[in-house]
């Protein structure tokens, strides 16, 4: 069996490596898949994220998508100094959200600038 922590600790590092699902839907078409492979006894870990999402592609389940919250990510060049804009801030999902509004300060004047001009 799988430590619920150990599943949320694995998605978290995928989106700081990997990628960022673009809306709360995707994340859990995603997980579901991982908690698929956890059920035959897998040990939990970033490379069943990224295979749910290479096989979800392929199935056409989910349209592509790249995106790592880490600074190295690979898979899309740094937009660091970019404005955060409402639909960028609706793609993520609430969690998101919190931890980058509490964690980063670019990412709250983003948003606080979004609300005192009514956009989100």
């Amino acid at each position: 069996m799988f430590d619920q922590q150990e599943v949320l600790d694995a998605m978290q590092e995928w989106m700081q490596k990997k990628r960022v699902p673009p809306s709360d839907e995707v994340t859990q078409l995603i997980l579901e898949k991982v908690l698929k492979y956890l059920e035959g006894g897998d040990v939990v870990s970033v490379s069943h994220f990224e295979r749910s999402y290479s096989v979800l592609c392929s199935q056409g389940r989910i349209e592509p998508f790249a995106g790592a919250l880490g600074l190295e990510s690979a898979t899309t060049p740094a937009v660091a100094d970019a404005p955060l804009t409402a639909e960028a801030y609706h793609r993520l999902p609430a969690s998101e959200v919190i931890r980058c509004y509490r964690s980063d300060s670019k990412f709250k004047a983003g948003v606080d600038s979004l609300v005192s001009r009514g956009l989100i």
